[in-house]
């Protein structure tokens, strides 16, 4: 498939209003994580307890730009979303739709994430 046809069919994502609001949502979601980040990284302990699944202590610990790793996640899995939607869109509307929405969703959990870790750090 070439670059053109992609092109054409995230233009066809963004035109429909059904399918552009969870990509919009998404991105203001995503926007408003990196925000919190920057606005948040100098208030922050040198090392923060970002790896909950490893066992208690010093394996928990990581770099306070490691938050980066949610925002980041969330844009690869709206991009793949957004390539996935657009190529099954004529066909399969409502599944595109629901693709999409599920990367907004990804969004609002990593943006709890973050704020939960914030508010156990900074307050």
């Amino acid at each position: 498939m070439s670059l053109t046809k992609l092109l054409l069919m995230f233009g066809r994502l963004w035109s429909e209003n059904r399918t552009s609001k969870p990509i919009r949502f998404a991105f203001l979601i995503i926007g408003i994580q990196l925000l919190l980040i920057v606005l948040s990284i100098t208030l922050l302990p040198p090392l923060i307890p970002f790896y909950y699944s490893r066992p208690w202590g010093e394996s928990q610990l990581a770099q306070p730009t490691t938050l980066l790793i949610l925002p980041l996640f969330s844009i690869v899995f709206l991009l793949i979303n957004s390539i996935i939607s657009a190529l099954i869109f004529e066909q399969y509307s409502f599944a595109s739709q629901f693709i999409l929405w599920g990367s907004m969703i990804v969004a609002v959990f990593n943006l709890i994430t973050i704020i939960r870790l914030l508010l156990i750090l900074i307050i």
